[in-house]
């Protein structure tokens, strides 16, 4: 058994990035990151959900927001703290996209608080 590591899902997505940054398509970044991470089994999620926290507290505002919508549209329950985190850190924020920023992460946070929604 191969477990995904850390840097591999790194550089696939920095491959996934610069494509959709060639195509001028960069929303397929997350949809193919999803595809990539419903075939994953649990140990290899648990490695990407762990590098999909830490980027939505870190500083790359590009990867923070691929972090973020992944977190959410793949209702990454472990990564709570760290959203939780990330909307901390923006009450000492200005600008004009902190509120966007806020309200984003209030709905991830209500999102991933809820029960599960049961598999279709």
């Amino acid at each position: 058994m191969t477990v995904l590591t850390r840097a591999e899902f790194e550089s696939f997505h920095e491959r996934l990035a610069a494509d959709a940054a060639r195509s001028k398509l960069s929303e397929a970044v997350i949809t193919d990151v999803q595809s990539f991470y419903e075939r994953l089994d649990e140990a290899d999620r648990k490695v990407v959900d762990g590098v999909l926290a830490d980027w939505q507290i870190s500083g790359d505002e590009a990867r923070r927001f691929d972090a973020g919508a992944l977190i959410d549209l793949l209702q990454i329950r472990s990564a709570l703290p760290a959203v939780r985190s990330a909307l901390e850190a923006l009450k000492e924020a200005e600008g004009w996209r902190v509120p966007y920023d806020r309200e984003v992460l209030e709905r991830t946070i209500a999102k991933l608080e809820s029960p599960p929604e049961p598999p279709q």
